[in-house]
C-alpha cells in the first residue's frame, strides 16, 4: 500500500464546493457538472447533526481518496501490487543511496589519508589507503548496476 499527500483543500468549504472539486456525483437526479468516471463509490461522511466531515473516494484503480472536510486534509491510498516500473526504480534509487554512503566513505578515508600525511605518518596512511581498493570496487559494481536499467 502506498499513501499521498495530496494538496489540501480549503476547510469547512461546504459540501457543494467538494462535490465539484472532486467531480463526485450529486445524490440528485442530475448533476451540474461532468462527474469523474473513476469514481466508482463514495462515502459522504457527516456528523450527527449533518454537518460536513468528509468524504471517502473509491476510485477504478484500486485507490482511495480522503478528504477531510474539517481540516481540508486529503490523501491518496494506493492498493494492490507495485507495477515492475516501481519496484526497479525502488531498487535503482536504494542502490543509489548505498553507493552515496560509500562515496561518503571513501572521502572521509581520502581526508584521513591526507590528514596522516600531513602528520607525517606514513604506514597509518599506506595502510588506510590498501582498503580503498575494496570500496572503489564496490562503488563501481554499484555504480554499473545503477547504470543498467538506463541502457535498457
Amino acid at each position: 500500500m502506498k499513501t499521498e499527500n495530496l494538496p489540501d483543500f480549503e476547510a469547512n468549504a461546504g459540501r457543494e464546493f467538494y462535490f465539484l472539486t472532486l467531480k463526485l456525483p450529486y445524490s440528485a437526479v442530475s448533476t451540474p457538472h461532468a462527474v469523474d468516471p473513476t469514481v466508482t463509490d463514495f462515502l459522504d461522511v457527516t456528523a450527527e447533526d449533518g454537518s460536513q466531515l468528509g468524504f471517502v473516494i473509491l476510485r477504478e484503480d484500486s485507490t482511495v481518496q480522503i478528504v477531510d472536510a474539517v481540516t481540508g486534509e486529503h490523501i491518496r491510498l494506493t492498493f494492490g501490487k507495485t507495477p515492475a516500473d516501481n519496484l526497479q526504480r525502488q531498487a535503482t534509487d536504494a542502490l543509489i543511496q548505498v553507493a552515496l554512503v560509500e562515496s561518503k566513505a571513501i572521502s572521509v578515508s581520502l581526508a584521513e589519508i591526507i590528514a596522516y600525511l600531513q602528520k607525517k605518518e606514513h604506514l597509518a596512511a599506506l595502510g588506510t589507503f590498501q582498503g580503498l581498493g575494496d570500496r572503489f570496487k564496490f562503488l563501481g559494481a554499484l555504480l554499473e548496476a545503477t547504470a543498467r536499467p538506463s541502457r535498457t
